[in-house]
């Protein structure tokens, strides 16, 4: 049987384990070589390329799939026990029980300083405002530099905490109440941005992290390639660009739209639907998914006011609903 991009973007560590149980990173290591994005055109390659990296190294034993030892540049050992790994544009995540690590490799030096010195210079207009967004933002633990002259930024994570890629990949679609506090969670941060006058210009599944008890969403990563409203990006994703060529036009500058434009696609693509014309947003009520599908209002605080407006016309007053998952259950999974 041929493996589609789809199978295999929903394969688990254990799918992996049962169909590949004779000889498993070496068939994965085929089916790389295959999907490189440099040999194969698919629209999905890229994603298919760095789902199989993670599912390589999550099936060479507990001893090296759970465990390793990263050495700094001045001979200290630094031990992580990865819950998972994949790829972004920026290099290797690191998802650990109480930390997130990015080890950008060393020809992305500047883009790690970049992001730390964005963690570093987050500006609220009064304590009240700073305490709100302290569940929303990342929190520097450390930074260290690598033999190998890699940058390892490290950041805190609850032990409660999933990345969102993580989830959707163990778990497939958000259900429609779930996805609509991840996006409430999102706009809260992009109403942020715009006061501070960043774009974020990253975000994506790999960069969140969601709470599933708590209902809260951390947009902790990515902040390498976040730049100040009015200037030119010196690097962005290639999700970002897909959805936003303009930028890629020497004259465009950084806007607090592209922002709102990124939450829109993670809707799409918590709902299964990531073009917006499968079901999956049209199932939805009718404000919301026309909010979901319309490219964003020009203010984000009024882009956010409407999706809120939206929400209560079509669903009623905000309620909680519980969302039965677990890090444990998914971080065994996969």
């Amino acid at each position: 049987m041929i493996l589609t991009a789809d199978d295999i973007l929903g394969m688990t560590r254990r799918d992996a384990m049962s169909r590949f149980a004779s000889d498993g990173e070496k068939e994965i290591s085929a089916l790389i070589k295959v999907w490189h994005p440099d040999i194969c055109d698919h629209t999905k390659s890229t994603d298919v390329f760095r789902h199989l990296l993670s599912l390589r190294r999550s099936l060479r034993g507990p001893d090296t799939a759970r465990q390793r030892i990263l050495m700094t540049d001045d001979g200290r050992r630094l031990g992580v026990s990865p819950l998972s790994t994949l790829q972004a544009d920026q290099g290797e995540i690191i998802v650990n029980r109480n930390t997130l690590a990015t080890i950008f490799p060393p020809t992305f030096h500047r883009l790690a300083l970049q992001e730390v010195e964005a963690i570093e210079s987050f500006t609220f207009a009064n304590a009240d405002m700073e305490r709100q967004m302290a569940s929303t933002l990342p929190k520097l633990l450390r930074v260290e530099t690598l033999t190998d002259g890699s940058t390892v930024v490290i950041v805190k994570k609850g032990p409660q905490d999933i990345l969102l890629a993580d989830l959707l990949r163990a778990r497939g679609q958000m259900p429609d109440v779930h996805a609509a506090w991840l996006c409430s969670g999102l706009m809260n941060t992009a109403a942020w941005l715009s006061y501070a006058g960043i774009m974020h210009g990253a975000i994506s599944a790999e960069h969140i992290l969601i709470n599933p008890k708590r209902h809260t969403v951390r947009l902790v990563a990515g902040w390498g390639f976040a730049t100040r409203i009015g200037t030119r990006p010196a690097a962005l994703p290639g999700r970002t660009l897909n959805l936003a060529p303009r930028l890629s036009r020497r004259d465009e500058m950084a806007d607090t739209i592209v922002d709102r434009e990124l939450v829109r696609q993670i809707m799409r693509d918590a709902l299964g639907d990531p073009h917006g014309t499968n079901g999956g947003v049209s199932s939805l009520p009718a404000l919301i998914a026309a909010w979901i599908n319309l490219p964003p209002a020009e203010d984000a605080v009024a882009d956010y006011a409407g999706w809120q407006k939206a929400l209560e016309s079509d669903w009623g007053p905000r309620c909680f609903v519980k969302y039965p998952v677990a890090a444990k259950d998914i971080y065994e999974n996969i």
